[in-house]
């Protein structure tokens, strides 16, 4: 074991570095370091983020506000258009029935008074020759326009709005099919104004202002752009860019709004907002055309919304003076925040302007500024109380964690873990007391892990070393004891061809107990699984377990088993037997068992098998000499034999013997024949004498 490095002291420049201080200090210092971060942190960075949120959120606001305008510009737009063709359409019969020029008369007598925002209305026939008009004069005239011809071919048509020389409003014009079945009879063509819109706008900008921060929304503004870039309504109360162009217009564009007329009329009369007619004798031709180059982002924007329909936000710089270009490379104006939407007429699906909402960003960062004077203010005043509370922080952090040093050193030391320092620390609810209960669990599982790796390096050093079947077995079952709590145990080998597992040891929590040498099948219950699956099953509840059924009949069932822990035994990847244990209670046996258990059984079954190849050949040698036996005895009596045989004596007597048995072949008589008998008897007493 390599030994303990003993803590080196540090130099001056050394304990300066800030891992050198101690923990209370650097404690002190860190939170102490945080406040006053925070409190920077909260006046720079998490304003700029309240900035940003913000922003985004006025973005998403004004492209709502856009969004929602236009749908209102599009809504008034459609009930217009579609009441008029409601009432042309109720009145299509008396126009059939009747005279049709008189019908004409009526009904453009009816919709010049339904809707005042009609400003020229007539009607022609299916040749698109004018049979009735406001102008008595139009009568017979055969205007050939677009929108007419469209109308004559059953489309409804509109035009963009547009500007006319004798008003003030922005007006558009629609040709509206007058059909029965599939017949055109004529078209309905009329001029109207679209005064509403601007008041539409300014009420839309007044409901978000009260939904909203007034302070947020009071330099909001809504107004509506052509796609050349000319604004036709604006909710400004001044109404200062009305008529006005946007951006640096084209010769075209130019040339066309400069043409005496072309930009409408203006009312001078005081406090006119449009909600009525301006007097005649106060209404004075606009001839100034007026150009705003400072606005030309907002123009390219209007010419991508016009050829891709589609709504958005977007920022930008506004120089100071609407008269001079936009700067390219920095701001030295104000940056504004813009929502988008196109306003489309629905029934012919055209869009005729892009409604803009717009309002200055520093009036959406104005509440960003107050925060961050209130961080200031607050951070001056937190600052003291945090440092006071860094200090009781960082002691009652400090504290517990030299109490855990103090232990780790002794258990470095090999000193025993000092249980009531630890389960002191552990009864706090923090992080602290987590800490401390995890190290001495750690510190007890370490423990615990070192007396088993020492248990499997015993038994494995024991068995290793022991031939003796018996012995081993023995062994193996009672050191098992030491690492894993089981009620029962058994080893048993297992025969491959008769599929049956003997029982070879049984053991109990504190002796060893006589096996039961009756064999049990292999392939059902819990034996099966086992082999089949060929690696070690732990079952923490029997009842539960749903690999296989629980099998009754065993040495065991008198102790009731709720635990199960079974491992083969394999040598050369051939299964010869099966250690399993059970225990008395649900959840006994435990998957840290099993693990003890498997490193047992790799060592054990090289062991087991050395001790049964030992005990066989041990029964064959037994045999072998036994046989040997018998062959030397056999060997030691034919040499006795021959030794006798080979004597000078059994050689002498076996020839008195050979002239006796001559002697005895020419017996004459009965006497004669007893005496060679008697003669033998008499050799024959010799011989045993001898």
């Amino acid at each position: 074991m390599r030994a303990l490095q003993p803590k080196q002291p540090l130099s001056i420049w050394q304990s300066l570095r800030f891992r050198n201080w101690r923990i209370i200090v650097r404690i002190t210092v860190l939170l102490l370091g945080v406040s006053l971060l925070t409190a920077l942190t909260v006046t720079v960075f998490i304003t700029q983020s309240a900035a940003q949120s913000l922003t985004q959120q006025m973005r998403q606001r004004l492209d709502s506000m856009a969004f929602g305008s236009a749908r209102v510009l599009q809504d008034d737009d459609e009930f217009t258009l579609k009441s008029i063709i409601a009432l042309q359409a109720q009145s299509l019969d008396e126009f059939l029935n009747q005279d049709a020029s008189d019908y004409a008369d009526a009904l453009l007598e009816t919709i010049y008074n339904t809707y005042p925002a009609i400003q020229d209305i007539y009607i022609t026939d299916a040749d698109g020759i004018i049979i009735a008009a406001l102008d008595e004069r139009r009568v017979g005239e055969q205007p050939n326009t677009p929108h007419i011809q469209r109308a004559l071919q059953g489309e409804l048509s509109t035009t963009k709005p547009y500007l006319t020389a004798d008003s003030t409003f922005t007006h558009a014009l629609a040709a509206i099919p007058l059909k029965y079945q599939a017949d055109i009879l004529g078209v309905l063509v009329f001029n109207y104004r679209l005064n509403i819109f601007d008041f539409l706008l300014r009420d839309t900008l007044l409901i978000q202002q009260g939904e909203g921060s007034v302070r947020t929304l009071r330099d909001a503004r809504l107004y509506a752009v052509n796609e050349e870039g000319l604004v036709l309504f604006d909710s400004d109360k001044d109404r200062a860019w009305l008529h006005s162009v946007l951006g640096a217009p084209s010769e075209a564009v130019a040339a066309k709004y400069s043409a005496e007329g072309a930009l409408g009329m203006i009312c001078t009369a005081e406090n006119w907002d449009g909600s009525q007619d301006c007097p005649p004798d106060q209404l004075t031709p606009r001839t100034t055309f007026q150009t705003l180059p400072a606005m030309q982002p907002i123009l390219d924007l209007t010419r991508q919304v016009f050829a891709k329909p589609e709504r958005g936000s977007f920022r930008y710089c506004r120089p100071d003076d609407l008269n001079k270009a936009p700067a390219t490379d920095e701001c030295n104006g104000t940056w504004y925040l813009v929502g988008y939407a196109p306003m489309q007429n629905k029934l012919t699906g055209e869009t005729w302007f892009v409604v803009i909402a717009e309002v200055p960003e520093s009036a959406v960062l104005e509440a960003v500024t107050e925060q961050r004077v209130s961080g200031f203010t607050i951070a001056a005043f937190v600052l003291p109380l945090a440092f006071l509370v860094a200090v009781l922080m960082a002691r009652t952090i400090a504290r517990p964690i030299r109490r855990l040093s103090a232990v780790a050193a002794e258990v470095e030391r090999g000193q025993p873990l000092n249980e009531p320092i630890i389960a002191h620390v552990a009864r706090r609810g923090d992080e602290l007391g987590d800490l401390s209960r995890i190290f001495g669990n750690m510190v007890r599982a370490l423990n615990a892990r070192r007396e088993e790796l020492q248990t499997i390096y015993n038994i494995g050093t024991t068995i290793s070393g022991s031939l003796d079947l018996n012995e081993t077995l023995n062994y193996v079952v009672t050191s098992l004891r030491q690492v894993i709590p089981y009620d029962w145990a058994e080893i048993s080998f297992y025969d491959a061809h008769r599929q049956q597992i003997i029982a070879q040891v049984a053991a109990d929590h504190d002796s060893v107990e006589p096996a039961d040498p009756q064999p049990i099948n292999a392939m059902q219950g819990y034996l099966s699984y086992l082999l089949t699956q060929g690696s070690g099953v732990c079952v923490a509840d029997i009842a539960t377990f749903k690999g296989a059924v629980w099998q009754s009949g065993r040495q065991w069932d008198r102790l009731q088993p709720r635990a199960y822990l079974g491992v083969p035994l394999k040598a050369k990847d051939k299964i010869i037997g099966v250690i399993e244990m059970i225990s008395g209670r649900v959840n006994g046996l435990s998957t840290d068992h099993l693990r003890v258990l498997e490193s047992v059984a790799v060592q054990a079954a090289v062991a087991l098998q050395n001790a049964q190849e030992v005990q066989v050949r041990e029964a064959k040698l037994r045999q072998e000499i036994q046989e040997l036996r018998i062959e030397i005895d056999e060997a030691k009596k034919t040499k006795q034999v021959a030794a006798i045989t080979e004597s000078e004596y059994f050689q002498h007597l076996q020839s008195r013997i050979s002239d006796l048995r001559k002697r005895t072949k020419k017996p004459t008589d009965e006497s004669d024949s007893a005496r060679p008998t008697d003669a033998t008897a008499a050799e024959k007493s010799e011989t045993d004498g001898t």
